[in-house]
Formats: C-alpha cells, structure tokens, sequence
C-alpha cells in the first residue's frame, strides 16, 4: 500500500463544520437530490397513463413496502454514518473497519430475512387486506416477489453510503444517488412504452438498485483503503452498533407504518382507485423533503461531532438557524401550493383529478412543513446519541395515529386521511422541541430564540393569507405583492446583520455568474 493511500483516511478525518461549510455541503445536496424530484414530476402522468390507474397504484404501493421493510436494517445504516463521524472527528479511523465489515455483513443477513418474510406476507397482503381486482393478483403477486429480492442490496447500500457521508463525501453520494433515483421514475415509463407488465419493471429496478450499490461500494474502498485489510465481523463493534440502532430501529418500524398507514387504509376502507387520487399530491411533497433532507443530511455527522467535542454555542447557533431557514424557505413554497393547488393539479394530472386531490394537496402541505420542521431536532437528538427519545415518541404517536385516521378516513375519505397526516406531524414538532429543550443542550437564547419566533409569525401570517379562495387578476396581484412582503419582511426581521450579510454576499456571486455566462 502506498503512503498516499495510507494517509487517505486521515485526511477524510479532517472535520469542516463551520456555518459555510455546513451551507455549501446543504445546497450541493439540494441540487443533486432536486434532480430525480423534476424527473419524477414529470414523468408520473407518463406512468399513470401507460400503466393505468390500478398498476399504477400497486407500483406505488410496491414503493410503501421498501420503505417500510428498512425497518429490518436495525438501524445499523444510521449507526454507520454516526460512529465514523465521531471516529474521524476523533482521529482514530483505524476503529472504521471493524464498524463498517460488521454493520455490513447484519445487514446481508437481515437482508435475507426481509425477502423471506415478503414472500412469505405477500399471499395475505395481496388477497385479505387490499381490494386488488382479481385480474391483477397474480401480476401484483409476482411484483412483490421480485421486490423482495433487492432488499439485502437495499439494507447495505445505507452502509456504503452512510461511510461516505459521514466523511463529507456529499459530492460521491449525489453522483451515484441522482441517476439511480431518477431510474426509479424512469424505468416504469421506459417499460410501459415498451409494452411491459409490472414485473418485468420491477426487474430493471432491482438491477438499478444493485448497480447503486456497487458503485457505493467501490468509492468507499477508494477513499477508504485500510478497508479492504481488514474485512471481517467484530464483536466489540457489536453492542454500540446494535445499543443505538435497537432504538433507532423502533423509529425506523414505526415511521414508515405511520408515513404509509394512509394509503394502505384508503385501500382498505375505500377503494384501490382513491388511492391513485390521494397518491400523487403525497408523493409531490415527498420529494419536495429533500429540501429539509439535504440539510438534515448535513447536520446529522454534525451534531455527532459538536456533542462529543462539547461545543454548545455552534449546536444551538445551527440549531436555531436551521429551524428559521426552513421555516423561511418552506413558508413561501407551501403558500404557493396552498394559493395554486388547483392549479398545479389540473396542469399537473389533469381537471379529473382537481376535485379529489386539490384539497388533498393543501391539507397535506400544512403537514409537510411540520414535519420538515421537526427533522431538525430529530437530527439533534439522535446526534446527541438520544435515538430512545426520538423512538419513543413514534410509539406514543402511532397508538393513537392509526385509530385516528381510521375514523378520519371513514368519515371525510381521502381528505380525512391527509388531515390525520398534518395533525399527526405538528404533535410530532412539539415533542421533538420539548425534548431537546428539555436535553439541556440546546437552550433558549435571546436573539435566536427572538428571531425564530418572528419568522414562524410572519410565515403563519402569509399561509393564513394564501388559503384565500380568490381567483381573480386582482387577487393573484394581491398574492403576488403578499408574497414579496413575506420575503422582505423575514429579510428584515428574523435574519441578523451578520446573516443578511452573508446572503448578500452570495447574491451578488451568482448575480456576476448569470452575467460572465451572458
């Protein structure tokens, strides 16, 4: 081995956690990860209208199972991304190895588990608990089997991954992420012109799936070279790996049952179709988290750090600032779908859909920005090594989640079901701030804590303004003059000297760009 790659993970421990660098790596994330969403926007009416509206629904659905089946990675990806992060803040990635081959090779083996017990489950999913015509059991059967062979990829694709981000290889994770993203919408559209069945689609996905992983694979034995000296299980790797993903496993089993319990009630309670009704505005906002996901993303390996190096001031300065940016940005972007949700329907699937689903793209967008809100603590309080709180909370919110919406969907349909979704998440927000409140490191400090509440005021304020049902010329000039005010008042009043400053700076950068590419 040569001195260069001997001396690879030492550099790689060299931690950058400053504001600008914590910016810089969130908006190469927002760039990489929004790619996939356009795709995906534009290319689900495709789909929809290729597949038809029932094999659409049972894609769909094949998409709910893989998340909620990650449950079976016991949280042993998140604990990855975690346990370097402090090894290379540490200077020790020597203790790498033995985390990472170990973390692995579980989750092959629980990998394999989740194939099985899919393909034990499918039988009774397809025929008892969804209203699936009989003339697509079989098709949708054979679908979910061949699903359930890409769960061992699935699992330890978060480790490869998870390796990489917890040394700040953001710009190697989005190469890989944003192709093998955009297959997931490509590849159905790619089938239906090709006259394909569901299963036959679902082949091209594994295979993409597979591919991700190796490449994943391939770039953390580069930067990392003393990985492939010592590959291996090891034990004393064993119980920090399994103690804080047992929790985080929890959270991962009931965050999908609870992000996933919506549709599958719908199908059940209702009808298969209404789930295609109730879908597509989910999805939409879905994608629309990789704004709050690329800074969570960030943040996370940044919060492991802070805790162990005790540095209270910059946890609570990024504490605060992330609440307020995306309480900022989101604001603006969740009042142009609450004013345009009609709108953005009709252009988007079609007039047949705005009466449906319109109404469930507003509802839903309240609940979308409370939880985009809440990943922030959430982020904190697994960073500070508290994946019990976060856990436990889920447990609490789904005994009560689930009857709720079963009694909201019986008696408002798919309506019913996005306004359990909304309440559902602002409970979340406010427990997630109390306990973090409550952990001691982050406190109540007068100048974040004043801004911060300035912001949710004026962003209250604005979506209150935007649920108007005006559609006037006068009214969208009304909205237009709103909007702006919205973002100069929160230019003014919740961002310091020091904040305007920098933003300002990094205008007139891109502004001198826009110009030297004229």
């Amino acid at each position: 081995m040569t001195t260069e790659d001997k001396d690879a993970p030492h550099r790689a421990a060299k931690f950058d956690i400053r504001g600008h660098s914590i910016a810089r790596n969130t908006f190469l994330n927002l760039i990489s990860l929004a790619i996939p969403v356009l795709i995906g926007f534009a290319t689900i009416p495709i789909t929809i209208r290729l597949l038809g509206l029932d094999r659409f629904a049972v894609l769909s659905l094949a998409w709910v199972v893989v998340g909620y089946f990650n449950f079976f990675d016991l949280g042993l990806g998140r604990s990855v991304t975690k346990f370097v992060a402090e090894a290379l803040g540490q200077g020790h990635p020597d203790r790498i190895p033995g985390l990472f081959w170990t973390a692995v090779s579980s989750q092959f083996l629980l990998g394999i588990a989740s194939t099985i017990l899919i393909a034990l489950a499918n039988p009774l999913l397809i025929k008892k608990f969804l209203h699936v015509p009989a003339e697509f059991q079989g098709e949708m059967m054979a679908t979910f089997y061949i699903l359930s062979l890409s769960m061992p990829v699935v699992f330890v694709s978060s480790s490869f991954r998870g390796v990489l981000e917890a040394a700040q290889k953001f710009g190697l994770v989005n190469v890989v992420r944003v192709p093998a993203s955009a297959l997931n919408f490509l590849l159905p559209v790619l089938g239906g012109l090709l006259g394909m069945r569901l299963p036959g689609i679902m082949i091209l996905i594994v295979i993409s799936r597979a591919g991700a992983a190796a490449i994943w694979l391939l770039l953390a034995l580069r930067h990392f070279p003393v990985l492939r000296t010592q590959m291996g299980l090891s034990r004393k790797w064993m119980k920090p790996l399994f103690s804080f993903g047992g929790w985080v496993t929890i959270s991962s089993l009931v965050g999908p049952l609870i992000s996933s319990s919506d549709r599958f009630l719908i199908g059940s309670i209702l009808s298969l179709k209404m789930v295609s009704f109730y879908t597509p505005p989910f999805e939409m906002l879905v994608r629309l988290g990789i704004i709050p996901g690329s800074l969570v993303m960030t943040l996370f390996p940044a919060f492991s750090y802070l805790g162990l190096a005790e540095d209270k001031e910059r946890t609570v300065l990024f504490f605060y600032r992330a609440l307020k940016y995306l309480l900022i940005s989101l604001g603006l972007i969740m009042g142009l779908i609450l004013f345009f949700s009609k709108d953005i329907i009709s252009l988007w699937l079609g007039r047949d859909f705005v009466a449906l689903s319109a109404p469930v793209l507003q509802i839903l967008a309240v609940g979308f920005l409370m939880n985009a809100l809440a990943q922030v603590p959430f982020a904190f309080l697994q960073g500070m090594g508290r994946a019990d709180i976060t856990a436990k909370f889920h447990v609490i919110e789904v005994l009560g989640y689930l009857p709720l919406l079963w009694v909201l969907i019986s008696k408002w349909g798919i309506k019913g079901a996005a306004l359990g979704c909304s309440i559902r998440a602002t409970l979340d927000l406010v427990l997630l701030l109390w306990a973090s409140l409550k952990l001691g490191r982050i406190r109540f400090v007068s100048s974040q804590e004043h801004r911060l509440i300035r912001s949710a005021v004026l962003s209250f304020i604005f979506l209150i303004l935007a649920i108007i049902p005006l559609r006037s010329l006068f009214s969208l000039c009304l909205f237009a003059l709103i909007s702006v005010a919205y973002v100069i008042s929160q230019w003014l009043f919740s961002m310091n000297k020091e904040e305007r400053l920098w933003f300002g700076q990094r205008a007139r950068i891109l502004i001198r760009f826009g110009r030297n590419q004229e």
